[in-house]
């Protein structure tokens, strides 16, 4: 039947209209769809047998349509017409009238032919039984509307008839309403026709809000039809104060609704020029030029049509100012406003988007005031003040300019898991120290008031004067035990109204979710050899700041403690990881190695969050460090065997050099000679010390003297070579540089092979 919403409180009020059903007691039903609980009104309710005509008045021969409602089940009805107390079965459609199993009929009948003007009486009446409803009705001269409602200024055409035949010149005194004349369009007169009937435009004039009677009368016969106001005629004016020679802007609805009717006005009884008309749609607006009038007073403005619809509003001749420290500011910051030309009565009330109330206060006999308020949550962008000093009854409009709102944030965005410390960062507050905040944590189901919790340095979080908050929160410590995993919202509302007693709420407001922690950590490898370094995979979803790692040998000592500081974990992905490099005792600067002392057997380690709890924790086998002397002796003789190959091949290609060069320097063929001679020895030595790389001792003996031969050789080459250019120097030096070398590397695994 109808739905509603309930009060905090429970109560509630709903309104439904009766339907159509038997009469007699009958009980309603009301259910809470949030709870799914039901419960029957303890009084019941009676319906009772109602009828309706399609119409109240008409002549002879017209059909009219009853129909009954609230009557028994199935019941067969009598319908009579007649003067009252005086009704007669009267003949219908259909013939017998049965009401149906929800107590409701429906039948046609015609008023009787030759039936004189006059009222009468329409009555349906259960057979046999007193249940019975009348209704009245006029057979006589009769007008219908081709609307029945609308505002003042409507336009309504009404049709006649059963009216004296041929009577003319009727006018708006002819057609009222409430008693009062109707205008005629185009101020014409109208007839009636030969037979009785007449249509005719008229005009609703200015009346108040309400359901009206509409009348016409030929001066012998008359005729009512019902009509409902729904709206005044009005006018508006901007602004509502203005000097003499200003320019005002007015407005108006509900005059008449013909398009190019005229108006006229005046301002404080003085006549105003304007062209302005109205609209089809029976509105209007137009500028006028404020007359000469005496300041500091209200004058009315009067707006006069051509069909004499009318309103008034009043306008002060005089100047009222307001005035704004800031016109753009941030959520939280306090504004200044001064407001002169007041009357000095009453009060002065300062509201935004005519909503919010931010000043409210008496004007206290004085024409100018100042006072402060703060902006209060709003969205960023332009809002309208809205200054009303009741003493004038008018009010003056202000842009401001909204650059930030309030806001939160909360470090990890992302949200955090239970028992985790939040950073929460809040901007655009009132600017001044120490006010209160109220914290109140939110999801789908409850919401808890967790303003304890949040603190600064170990206090309760307050703002500062630069409206900040700078807080943190352990989740779910405190006011809530355990929060579940899900999301939630977090909202701060601070009350300014310690200075300033009008302030709303600044709050703001931010998504925050409890996460499930997911972490990762496990050791390198099962077992390690004394001498090696114990690392391990440490991640986890969040940073556990001040975890400790902890290192004990067979003999259940504490063998080495790393504590993980919030600088160790790295994020790395969708992780905080905390590298090897990290992995470090408290007291050394490197990750732990088994010293040589280092007990053999099965070693434990575990890692600990700040809190002392658990996260893992495993075992290692420590063993000996294996002997691989002899894979090392295999590798060096290796690496002498290919150096030494490498050498041979270098010095054969110099002596390949050298014969070439022979070729191009004739004069100097006996000295190269020579240096071939010397490179072979070098090649023969070379291949020797290959020769005798099992022999670590002779390899080192004959690498020294080679070093003396090719020593010797440079000296004769450079006396052998004193005519040869300098590229030549060049090749042959280097190549001898290389050969030396070689031979040095060569002692010096032989020295560290003997060691």
């Amino acid at each position: 039947m109808n739905s509603t919403t309930g009060e905090p409180d429970g109560t509630y009020e709903v309104w439904f209209d009766v339907p159509s059903d038997v009469g007699g007691a009958h009980y309603l039903w009301v259910k809470d769809v949030a709870t799914g609980e039901v419960d029957m009104l303890a009084t019941p309710y009676v319906v009772v047998p109602r009828i309706k005509l399609s119409e109240d008045e008409g002549l002879p021969d017209d059909e009219i349509t009853v129909t009954g409602y609230g009557f028994g089940d199935e019941e067969v009805m009598n319908i009579t017409f007649g003067a009252a107390g005086l009704g007669v079965l009267i003949s219908t459609s259909p013939s017998e009238v049965e009401t149906s199993d929800a107590g409701y009929f429906s039948a046609t009948f015609d008023i009787p032919a030759a039936t004189a003007d006059g009222p009468y009486v329409v009555n349906a009446t259960e057979f046999g039984d007193a249940v019975w409803d009348s209704n009245g009705f006029t057979v006589g001269a009769a007008i219908t509307l081709d609307v029945d409602e609308g505002p003042a200024g409507t336009v309504i055409t009404i049709t006649g008839r059963g009216f004296n035949a041929s009577r003319t010149d009727l006018d708006e005194g002819n057609v009222t309403i409430a008693g009062s004349p109707m205008a005629i369009e185009d101020d014409d007169t109208f007839d009636t026709s030969s037979t009785g009937t007449f249509s005719q435009k008229v005009i609703m004039p200015s009346l108040a809000v309400g359901d009206k009677t509409i009348s016409v009368t030929d001066g012998v016969k008359t005729a009512t039809a019902d009509f409902e106001v729904l709206g005044v005629s009005e006018i508006e004016v901007d602004p509502e104060y203005a000097a003499p020679g200003a320019t005002i802007s007015v407005s108006g609805y509900n005059f008449t609704q013909i398009a190019g009717s005229t108006l006229s006005f005046t301002i404080g009884g003085s006549s105003v020029s304007d062209s302005i008309t109205v609209d089809a749609d029976g509105t209007f607006v137009g500028d006028l030029t404020m007359p000469a009038l005496a300041l500091g007073a209200e004058k009315p403005i009067v707006a006069v049509d051509e069909n004499g619809l009318n309103a008034t509003v009043n306008i002060l001749s005089g100047v009222l100012t307001v005035l704004l420290s800031d016109y753009e500011a941030p959520v939280g910051a306090e504004i200044s406003l001064t407001a002169s030309g007041l009357k000095g009565t009453l009060n002065y009330n300062v509201t935004v988007d005519d909503d919010e109330q931010l000043l409210y206060g008496a004007v206290g006999g004085v024409t100018a005031i100042s006072d402060t308020f703060v902006i209060p949550s709003l969205t960023a962008g332009v809002h309208t003040l809205t200054f009303e000093d009741e003493g004038w009854d008018i009010s003056v409009d202000i842009d401001i300019t909204v650059s930030d709102v309030a806001a939160l944030t909360i470090s990890p965005s992302a949200g955090a898991p239970d028992n985790y410390n939040v950073t929460i960062y809040g901007v655009n507050f009132v600017e001044e120290d120490g006010l209160g905040l109220t914290w109140t944590l939110s999801n789908s189901t409850d919401s808890w008031d967790i303003s304890a919790d949040i603190l600064t340095t170990g206090a309760v979080a307050t703002t500062d004067g630069d409206g900040v908050i700078d807080a943190y929160w352990n989740v779910s410590a405190g006011s809530v035990d355990v929060l579940e995993i899900g999301a939630y919202l977090l909202n701060v509302t601070m009350d300014a109204s310690a200075n300033h007693a009008d302030a709303p709420a600044v709050w703001a407001e931010i998504a925050f979710n409890v996460l499930a922690e997911e972490w990762d950590i496990s050791i390198k490898k099962d077992s390690y050899a004394v001498g090696d370094t114990i690392t391990y995979n440490i991640r986890a979803t969040f940073p556990k700041e001040d975890a400790e790692l902890t290192i004990t040998d067979p003999d259940s000592y504490t063998y080495w403690v790393a504590t993980l500081g919030a600088d160790d974990w790295v994020e790395v992905g969708d992780w905080e990881t905390v590298p090897v490099g990290y992995q470090v005792g408290d007291n050394s600067a490197a990750p732990f190695t088994l010293s040589e002392d280092a007990p053999l057997g099965t070693w434990t380690w575990a890692i600990e969050d700040a809190s002392g709890d658990e996260l893992e924790a495993g075992s290692f086998e420590v063993v000996e460090a294996a002997d691989n002397s002899a894979a090392v002796e295999a590798a060096v003789e290796a690496a002498i065997e290919a150096s030494v190959l490498d050498l041979v091949a270098d010095i054969e290609a110099l002596a390949d050099e050298i014969v070439d060069y022979s070729s191009s320097f004739d004069s100097v063929a006996d000295d190269i000679a020579a240096v071939a001679d010397v490179a072979a020895d070098a090649v023969a030595a070379a291949n020797a010390a290959a020769d005798a790389v099992t022999s670590v001792a002779s390899v080192a003996g004959d690498a020294a003297d080679a070093a003396a031969d090719a020593a010797e050789a440079a000296n004769a080459a450079k006396d052998a070579a004193s005519g040869l250019t300098t590229l030549v120097y060049g090749a042959i030096g280097a190549a001898l540089v290389a050969a030396l070398a070689a031979i040095v590397s060569l002692m010096q695994i032989s020295r560290r092979i003997a060691g």
